[in-house]
């Protein structure tokens, strides 16, 4: 039986004031479309916060067990609302016997800093912390025009880029189109020419149709995605969806037509769409989310790691059990490592 972890049930109006100032991916709209969405079989969810509400953290628990709302889906974790160290201990403290009641808590995907930050508040009320390694972000920070980027990139990338992008543009049935659908009607249309590519390339089906286009639909509301399609004889033959939040533009899907692998369409999209973010938004970071595939160090300078943080309650026997399995899996693998 899971343990009622939710003070109340997360809903649209939750720190929605923050949801301008942060990516999609870390707005109260987001975990409310998550929660709703994406089926969590044994699993409930649920939303713990400060006392003054101005600090929230989305939960998911089975028995005793917790841990971050997120999934395959999610390219950063943090807290809604306020997010200073400060904020978050206080979070912790206020909720020291709602969290006491689970042996372990796992959040990911954090950053570096934020491993400290959680590894800290979470010690005040008697857990013991382990980072993992989960996955790897790609990233081009310090962007200072169109000319400042393509000057960063390898040689191979850029002929080849020009040597398309020039092919292609003497074939007047190809075209694209890149920038912020208008109307909802224009979203729509601009979805529906992703999905015939998406299911038309080499991607696995996706899983959860609509928490995609629902989630889409939330960050054009919010003024952060960004659309590009590739069009040959009218079809869409190569499409991607980023996100811009103030300076920094996050690639979150791609895909282009198998057919087309040799007309390398997806890079001249890609291309494109760079070009317009860095041009007509400004960006000065743009960041590959999760992923350490191999193309991506062509398009970025640099690169971090992501991690899982697995919290154990020291308080409690079986977190004392979680903890010492933590403490021996370690030695194991710094053991195999030396071998």
């Amino acid at each position: 039986m899971n343990k009622p972890i939710p003070q109340r049930k997360l809903s649209y109006s939750d720190f929605s004031d923050f949801d301008s100032d942060r990516p999609v991916f870390l707005t109260a709209q987001w975990f409310v479309l998550f929660s709703k969405l994406i089926p969590q079989p044994e699993w409930s969810s649920g939303l713990i916060a400060t006392k003054d509400e101005k600090v929230g953290l989305p939960l998911r628990v089975k028995g005793n067990q917790a841990e971050s709302l997120t999934n395959y889906y999610s390219s950063m974790f943090d807290v809604l609302g306020c997010h200073s160290k400060d904020d978050i201990c206080r979070l912790i403290e206020e909720n020291r016997k709602v969290l006491s009641a689970y042996s372990t808590i796992n959040f990911l995907p954090l950053r570096e800093e934020q491993v400290s930050v959680w590894k800290e508040a979470l010690s005040q009320i008697g857990f013991k912390a382990e980072a993992y390694f989960h996955t790897v972000n790609w990233f081009e920070d310090g962007i200072c025009g169109v000319e400042d980027y393509w000057a960063r990139r390898p040689s191979r990338l850029k002929n080849t880029v020009k040597r398309k992008t020039k092919k292609l543009d003497k074939d007047p049935e190809y075209h694209w189109d890149v920038g912020v659908p208008e109307t909802l009607a224009e979203l729509q249309s601009k979805l529906k020419d992703y999905h015939s590519v998406y299911n038309d390339s080499w991607k696995q089906e996706e899983p959860h149709l609509d928490f995609i286009n629902q989630m889409l639909e939330l960050a054009w509301h919010l003024g952060q995605l960004r659309v590009g399609v590739l069009y040959h004889k009218n079809q869409a033959v190569a499409a991607q969806v980023w996100f811009v939040q103030e300076k920094t533009a996050y690639i979150f899907k791609l895909a282009y037509r198998n057919a087309y692998h040799g007309q390398s369409v997806g890079t001249v999209l890609s291309a494109a769409i760079f070009n317009y973010v860095i041009e007509k938004d400004s960006v000065t970071c743009i960041d590959f989310l999760t992923g350490d595939d191999d193309y991506k160090k062509d398009w970025m300078g640099s690169k971090r790691s992501l991690f899982g943080l697995i919290c154990c309650n020291t308080k409690s026997l079986s977190g004392q059990v979680a903890w010492f399995k933590q403490l021996v899996s370690k030695k194991l693998k710094k053991h195999g490592n030396r071998d």
